[in-house]
């Protein structure tokens, strides 16, 4: 006897199947320039450090203003996408970090450096958790698992090929006397930018907006995800945001992916200038 969730995944695989092909791919490319853009500095550092005069405690603490104007802004930046809709706010996100990282080949010292990417890590903040939020708008649970996995491809994907278009990009130094780390953020930045245009056109705030949906399309997808917000509402807890900080699950998940990321960010540094 087929049940009434497998006969749901049945009638509307179609529907989600065409919200994948427009939405997915696109997702997919911000989050590749995302990323970019948070790690090309990595690449820059050999040449930039020498430039700018940077130690070693200099060039990291470049990261720890990126890393804290991110975690200062990610949770307004997040309310923000909800009040304002995700069309105006991810384009809002992605224009100003775009002109944000493109601005850091102005720097001229450490000082001008961590201004600038302090202004990149706000500007970027809830880009991430911002999309998943978006998806939870178009997907219901069945198909949520997949969608999240396909965007988050982006990472690995930018990591695999950021070596060598950042190598590539490096060794047009000195061309219209401009320095390679000084054309990398130039022209790692500029995708962003343009891309935030797009945003405003291309996404919809949700279902209910979306002109590429039939009626009967739009009216199957509200239906799912209302079933699915009731069953969470069943389980559901009143737990106030510090409360939910203090769950176990979040402090084990959050412990784990901080030790990821301190893992990948002591692989992926380079050798830096002594001082």
């Amino acid at each position: 006897m087929v049940t009434k969730a497998a006969a749901d995944a049945t009638t509307d695989e179609p529907v989600f199947r065409k919200v994948f092909r427009r939405l997915i791919w696109f997702l997919f490319i911000l989050l590749l320039v995302s990323f970019l853009d948070r790690i090309n500095i990595a690449f820059a550092a050999l040449a930039m450090n020498r430039d700018l005069g940077l130690s070693a405690s200099a060039y990291g603490a470049s990261f720890t203003v990126f890393y804290a104007a991110y975690t200062l802004c990610e949770i307004p930046s997040n309310l923000m996408l909800a009040r304002f809709g995700a069309r105006l706010w991810i384009s809002r996100i992605m224009i100003t970090w775009g002109l944000a990282s493109a601005a850091t080949m102005f720097a001229i010292g450490p000082w001008s450096l961590f201004g600038i990417r302090a202004v990149v890590g706000a500007a970027e903040a809830g880009f991430l958790p911002g999309i998943l939020l978006y998806l939870t708008y178009w997907f219901p649970r069945s198909f949520r698992a997949r969608a999240n996995a396909l965007f988050i491809m982006g990472i690995p994907t930018t990591i695999a090929i950021a070596s060598s278009l950042s190598g590539l990009i490096l060794q047009m130094s000195g061309f219209l006397g401009i320095a390679g780390w000084r054309w990398l953020f130039l022209l790692e930045g500029l995708p962003a930018l343009v891309l935030g245009v797009i945003c405003f056109f291309y996404l919809d705030d949700g279902p209910a907006q979306a002109r590429w949906l039939t009626e009967g399309e739009r009216r199957d997808i509200a239906s799912r995800l209302e079933r699915d917000r009731a069953l969470e509402q069943t389980g559901a807890t009143n737990k106030s945001i510090l409360g939910q900080l203090r769950s176990g699950n979040v402090v084990l998940l959050s412990l784990a992916y901080f030790i990821w990321k301190a893992r990948n960010r002591r692989m992926a540094a380079p050798a830096l200038v002594a001082d």
